[in-house]
């Protein structure tokens, strides 16, 4: 038999499995799917507490994410008088909060505080400063402690 007399549907070979082997049209290799990536535990803990939840007050109901239900819990827990939630709820207060009036006022540091920084803020300059030939310094202005 010579090749050209065999049905090219008919040849077997790499790639070309026997017909009766071969996937019925429309039918997928692969019927399940590539697996699902697995959820990290971040991943949990933001679906979880995004989450709805219905509560009820005074208004009436409404819904809210169990994150602000953890907090509205927390905040009632410190009015109740549990010195434990009075703290976290200050400190986290204190952490998240984005008052101007809670950032360090330059005038307020201390001597040894400004001199670190000073020290800093030239480290950070003479990085940014392109290098001369020559190899001297350009002069930099100092800042009189108070």
């Amino acid at each position: 038999m010579t090749k050209s007399s065999k049905n090219s549907d008919a040849e077997v070979g790499y790639g070309r499995p026997p017909r009766e082997h071969r996937f019925p049209k429309g039918v997928s290799g692969n019927p399940r799917g590539r697996p699902k990536k697995r959820q990290t535990v971040g991943e949990k803990f933001k679906l979880a507490l995004s989450r709805k939840l219905t509560v009820r007050d005074p208004e009436g109901t409404r819904e809210i994410t169990v994150l602000d239900g953890i907090i509205h819990a927390a905040v009632a827990a410190a009015l109740r008088g549990d010195l434990r939630a009075v703290d976290l709820v200050l400190r986290l207060y204190d952490r998240f909060e984005g008052d101007p009036a809670t950032t360090i006022d330059p005038k307020e540091l201390s001597v040894s505080d400004r001199k670190i920084l000073d020290h800093y803020v030239r480290r950070v300059q003479a990085r940014a400063m392109p290098s001369n030939s020559s190899g001297l310094s350009i002069p930099t202005t100092k800042r009189r402690d108070d």
